[in-house]
Order: C-alpha cells, then sequence, then structure tokens
C-alpha cells in the first residue's frame, strides 16, 4: 500500500533519500539573539538520524521585527550563517535533506518580543494578538521582498538544499493573500491577482538570487 513512501522522491533536481518529510514545527529550543544552540541542532539531527529524507526547519526570521517568538531562529545577517552550516554538515551526514522556513510574521508579531509596532498590509486589528499594527508603504514592501532574497542567499550558503516559504497560519504573506487583512488599494492589494504579488515577488526575487535549479 505504501510502497511510494520508501521509494526516492525528487523536488527540481533534488533528489531525497524517500518521501518521509519533518514539517515546519515550533521548538522555542534557539536563543533570544537567534542563534542555534547545542540543544536546537540536536533536535533537527535526531531526526535525521531516524530516516526522514527532508527536515523543514521552524519558523526561520528574514527581519527581526518580524519574529514570531523569542526564541526564532534568525537568518537576516551573515553572522549566522556558520551556525547554521554546523547543523546542516550534521543533518546532511545523516543522508537527509534540510530546508529552513522563510518567514514574517506581520501583524502577529509581538511589541513585547520585537520592541516596535508590528507592521501588516494595512491597518488592521489582529484577533490574535488583539492590536493594531501599521501599514506598510510600498518601499518597506520591496524591501522585505529584497530582505527574504537575501535570506534564501544565506540559507544556500549555509549549505540548506532548498526553502520553504511560510505563507499561512495568517503571518505576513498570508495577511497579503486575504482580503480581510489587505484593504491596500496600490499594486499589492486590491483583486486577488494583486494581493499574491506579494509572494509571487519573493519567489522571483529567490530565483534571481539564488537560480532557477534551487528548490
Amino acid at each position: 500500500m505504501f510502497e511510494k513512501v520508501l521509494s526516492k522522491g525528487k523536488i527540481g533536481k533534488l533528489e531525497l533519500k524517500n518521501r518521509f518529510v519533518v514539517p515546519s514545527m515550533g521548538t522555542g529550543r534557539a536563543e533570544y539573539d537567534g542563534f542555534l544552540n547545542e540543544n536546537v541542532i540536536e533536535y533537527y539531527v535526531e531526526r535525521a538520524r531516524g530516516g526522514f529524507g527532508l527536515i523543514i526547519l521552524e519558523v526561520t526570521g528574514i527581519d527581526p521585527i518580524g519574529k514570531a517568538i523569542p526564541e526564532e531562529i534568525m537568518l537576516d545577517d551573515d553572522k549566522y550563517i556558520p551556525g547554521l552550516k554546523k547543523m546542516v554538515d550534521l543533518i546532511h551526514a545523516e543522508g537527509a535533506k534540510v530546508f529552513p522556513q522563510l518567514h514574517h510574521a506581520g501583524r502577529q508579531a509581538m511589541e513585547i518580543v520585537v520592541g516596535a509596532q508590528p507592521v501588516a498590509p494595512s491597518a488592521v486589528h489582529c484577533p490574535m494578538t488583539r492590536t493594531m499594527p501599521r501599514e506598510l508603504t510600498v518601499e518597506e514592501i520591496y524591501e522585505l521582498i529584497e530582505k527574504y532574497g537575501g535570506a534564501a542567499v544565506r540559507a544556500k550558503k549555509a549549505g540548506f538544499d532548498g526553502v520553504e516559504l511560510q505563507c499561512g497560519h495568517g503571518y505576513l504573506v498570508a495577511q497579503f493573500l486575504s482580503g480581510y487583512s489587505n484593504k491596500r488599494a496600490d499594486e499589492f492589494g486590491g483583486n486577488f491577482h494583486k494581493r499574491t504579488k506579494f509572494a509571487v515577488e519573493i519567489l522571483k526575487k529567490i530565483k534571481e538570487k539564488c537560480g532557477d535549479d534551487y528548490p
């Protein structure tokens, strides 16, 4: 019944030894400054040791103002590359592939965590945090798109086999996609096509910076 599960899988040119995947799940094990520690490294290496073909990290931040939790792993600066490379190399040694999940919480970030008013496509009250975010300017949106691309470049430099883009759970990309949270009347809001532009531009930027064949 399940013979395909143990057969090799492919994502573009990337080959996985099997089709078992550890999806992105929060651990709260990293440091407050965004660095890894032995605790979180061992958590992921143990799953590789258990035989999974692909491991996807928990939310991995592209901008400090978009952190969802205090202990979020970060990829917004080159200083994080050596620690991430250490973990990636250990996971590869166990035969697994690994992606980070590029993330920005948008209005679901908490001011007490990020030290600033959260940002969003529109100033629409957040039912999760019960706070009012600040609407992003068009210039800031393009800066964020660049930050997603920069984080993907760092992931590639650290040896990650590809990246996953967090587009759900009410976080920033999802906020742009939803007509409930996106009330913009410019190029990033309005009809469904315009609401998808933020996500599409992020994907284009990642391909521009990392190559069309980077998963």
